[in-house]
């Protein structure tokens, strides 16, 4: 971003973080709450791909993606993306346009 962190910069702070909480919970499930460009990033470098490459995994809001992540390897795998089936519920609430 203009006058912002690198791409490179929010890429490698972010593996960080993600390194960070599987090594301090090991083979435990975690739930980590964190905006869209997080987790586009993070399926970015899991994927293998570009980080110019995060707008193909962007999320809906309030969405739940999910992965395994092996802080060992930097690596893991994508069990769900953008899952926002739970929100089905609130439909009904929703005021028309």
């Amino acid at each position: 971003w203009p006058s912002g962190e690198s791409r490179s910069g929010f890429s490698a702070r972010a593996l960080g973080v993600m390194n960070a909480i599987a090594r301090r919970h090991p083979g435990r499930p975690v739930g980590v709450v964190t905006h869209g460009g997080v987790i586009a990033t993070l399926l970015t470098l899991l994927h293998g791909e570009s980080a110019a490459n995060w707008r193909k995994w962007v999320v809906p809001n309030a969405s739940l993606t999910e992965i395994v992540w092996d802080a060992e390897r930097q690596s893991g795998a994508l069990l769900r993306h953008g899952d926002a089936s739970h929100l089905e519920a609130l439909r009904p609430f929703e005021a028309d346009a």
